[in-house]
């Protein structure tokens, strides 16, 4: 999983946008992938107008948003799982089993 930005960073960012530095230079600066810096940008009010405490507060609000997971969702999923895991079948397996299962019978595969 990808890594969120830092109150830091988006710190450095604002002062880069400000020296008026580019998309892929200031992710070469940060260590970060270019579409990273542009998904942040685009985010949070574009390269003109980019603030870092807003775009942090704006990150800490979506981050607080979070689904609930799969297993939370469906009961019988989770029972499912559950059972698999008894007959220590491993999760990358159970996972593998349950793609099959639901592509196959929409007939992607």
């Amino acid at each position: 999983m990808a890594q969120r930005l830092c109150a830091g960073e988006r710190a450095r960012i604002e002062a880069m946008v400000g020296m008026g530095v580019g998309t892929a230079e200031m992710a070469r600066r940060l260590g970060r992938n270019r579409s990273a810096v542009w998904r942040e940008l685009r985010r949070n009010g574009g390269g003109s107008v980019y603030r870092a405490d807003a775009a942090q507060a704006a990150a800490d609000v979506r981050a607080l948003r979070s689904r609930p997971s799969k297993l939370a969702a469906d009961s019988v999923l989770a029972g499912a799982v559950a059972g698999l895991l008894a007959l220590r079948w491993s999760p990358h397996a159970i996972s593998d089993a349950w793609a099959c299962q639901v592509f196959c019978v929409r007939g992607v595969v």
